[in-house]
């Protein structure tokens, strides 16, 4: 059978698993001075441009993707004692998602795995009431998806499990030492394709 070549378009919808941790922080003279926790993180739906080839049993397919993530932290600073504060910090990340995606096509149904590249576009700085903090954020972060999809003719439904090697908050840095949570960020992803 000769190879076909589709292009397409997908809007999807990101459901995160990671679980509220906290951090403690302490000064040179090992006194307990700051405290944050990771409350939640949530993402804007995406949309993608598609490639997708098969021929017979295989497929591979990649997307290009705009992505907006917002990551929620509550940090307490007791550097004051006569002035603790307590504020919600929000992180907003703009990437675009590259998933490459291999795998088997059988009748209706499509199983694959592959790397997912986010390629930083944007994101602020938080935790600025302190000098202690720093951030130092690679400009590519990396992962890999388990792929499910289902093809109704031009339509394809497909589910995605996403693990990234990346944690949440490893950006940051405490007294010049990485001090980020010890959480990798996952998270499903349910997206529907129109291929052309």
């Amino acid at each position: 059978m000769q190879g076909q070549f589709y292009l397409g378009v997908k809007g999807s919808y990101s459901i995160p698993f990671n679980r509220s941790l906290e951090i403690k922080y302490d000064d040179a003279q090992d006194f307990f001075i700051y405290q944050v926790e990771f409350l939640e993180q949530d993402y804007t739906p995406t949309l993608s441009l598609v490639g997708y080839y098969r021929q017979d049993l295989v497929y591979f397919q990649s997307e290009l993707g705009y992505k907006r993530a917002k990551t929620r932290f509550r940090a307490n600073n007791y550097i004051d004692l006569d002035n603790i504060t307590s504020t919600i910090n929000v992180k907003t990340t703009h990437s675009i998602d590259v998933p490459v995606i291999a795998g088997v096509r059988i009748d209706r149904f499509k199983l694959g795995v592959g790397p997912t590249f986010s390629f930083i576009l944007s994101d602020n700085e938080i935790f600025t009431d302190t000098d202690f903090f720093e951030e130092k954020r690679n400009f590519v972060e990396t992962g890999f998806g388990f792929h499910f999809g289902i093809l109704l003719y031009r339509l394809h439904v497909d589910v995605s499990y996403q693990y990234r090697f990346n944690e949440i908050g490893d950006y940051l840095y405490w007294r010049k030492t990485h001090q980020g949570f010890s959480q990798a960020v996952r998270y499903l992803d349910i997206g529907l394709g129109l291929y052309f």
